[in-house]
C-alpha cells in the first residue's frame, strides 16, 4: 500500500510540474501578446494623429482667410496669399481672444505655422511690423523673415507635425514662393 501512495504522491508532483510549466508558457505568451498590442495600438494612434493633421492641413489650406485670389478679386487659386498671412500672424502674436476663439473649435491645442522654403530666408517671424514695412515685403518675398504662425494654442508635451507644401503668393506683384504648411499637435489628441 505504500508503494501505492508513492506512485500516487510522484504523479501528483509531475501533474503540478506539468501546471506550472504551462501557467509559466501562458504567463510569457500573454506578456508577448500584450507587448505587441500595445506596440500596435501606439502606432494606430500615431497614424490617426497624422491623419487628423491632414485633415487640418486641407481644410487650413481652404480657409478664406488665407487662400489667395487674383488682385480684383477674380477668383481662388490653388495658392496662399502671404499678406492674409502677415494679418492673421499679427493677430495671433497679440494674442487676440477673438481670433483665438475663432479658430479654437475647428483646431483645438494645436499650432499652424508656413514657412517659406525658398528662396531661403531668415529664420525670424514674418508678423513683425518693421520687416512688413520693410522695402522688400511684401513687393518681393521677403528675405528678413521666414514663417508665420496664424494659431497657436499647443499644450506642453510631445508632438506631432504634419506638413504640406505649399504656393505662397505676393498680391501686390504676383510673385510666388515655395512653402509649406506645418500643423504642431499633441500626441493622442
Amino acid at each position: 500500500m505504500r508503494h501505492c501512495s508513492k506512485n500516487a504522491q510522484i504523479g501528483m508532483m509531475e501533474m503540478i510540474m506539468v501546471l506550472v510549466v504551462i501557467m509559466v508558457l501562458l504567463i510569457i505568451g500573454l506578456l508577448f501578446y500584450s507587448k505587441f498590442s500595445t506596440k500596435s495600438l501606439q502606432q494606430t494612434g500615431e497614424r490617426i494623429d497624422e491623419d487628423k493633421a491632414a485633415v487640418i492641413i486641407s481644410t487650413i489650406n481652404k480657409l478664406p482667410e488665407v487662400e489667395c485670389t487674383e488682385l480684383g478679386g477674380a477668383g481662388s487659386r490653388a495658392c496662399v496669399d502671404t499678406l492674409k498671412l502677415f494679418v492673421l500672424s499679427t493677430k495671433e502674436r497679440l494674442k487676440d481672444e477673438t481670433h483665438r476663439k475663432h479658430y479654437a473649435d475647428t483646431l483645438g491645442y494645436k499650432a499652424v505655422v508656413f514657412e517659406q522654403l525658398y528662396p531661403v530666408a531668415e529664420n525670424k517671424d514674418c508678423s513683425d511690423p518693421s520687416i512688413f514695412q520693410a522695402i522688400e515685403y511684401p513687393e518681393a518675398p521677403p528675405t528678413g523673415c521666414r514663417y508665420w504662425t496664424i494659431y497657436n494654442n499647443t499644450k506642453p508635451g510631445d508632438k506631432v507635425f504634419r506638413d504640406m507644401p505649399v504656393a505662397l503668393y505676393y498680391p501686390t506683384t504676383g510673385a510666388y514662393t515655395i512653402g509649406r504648411v506645418l500643423v504642431y499637435m499633441p500626441i493622442g489628441s
